[in-house]
């Protein structure tokens, strides 16, 4: 499966930029993102997929109303 180019791609690039940022300072999504890494996936792929769990996270704090808190 690869990343649908469709869409929004300023939104895109937002989601991008939100998890290149946890790289730096959230200390659980950066082993996930070492973990992807440690299995042989590319940069892109590894942050691919970190994308997809930080969206994951926002949909349910949407979705609850509740503040996000690190863990």
């Amino acid at each position: 499966m690869h990343m649908s180019k469709r869409g929004s791609h300023y939104l895109r690039y937002a989601v991008w930029q939100a998890a290149q940022a946890c790289l730096w300072h959230n200390e659980e999504l950066t082993a996930y993102y070492r973990k992807k890494r440690g299995e042989g996936k590319p940069h892109g792929v590894a942050m691919g997929a970190l994308c997809r769990k930080l969206l994951g996270r926002v949909y349910v704090i949407l979705k609850e109303q509740r503040p996000y808190t690190i863990r």
